[in-house]
């Protein structure tokens, strides 16, 4: 049996231009949501001490 290594294939120009109106489309340079949210993930700001995630637990102790 012989070794296959795969190699990254660069995109097709249909996929280049598909990508291309997304990033058009859509508001990538609007932050608010992604701003928010990592506010909401930060343990400081809901009230909670600096703890480290214990190997094994899902959650702050």
């Amino acid at each position: 049996m012989t070794d296959i290594i795969n190699e990254p294939k660069d995109a097709t120009p249909s996929v280049v231009a598909q990508h291309a109106a997304m990033l058009n489309a859509l508001p990538f340079s609007d932050t608010r949501d992604f701003d928010d949210e990592t506010a909401v993930l930060e343990p400081r700001s809901c009230g909670v001490p600096d703890a480290p995630v214990k190997p094994g637990h899902d959650s702050v102790p």
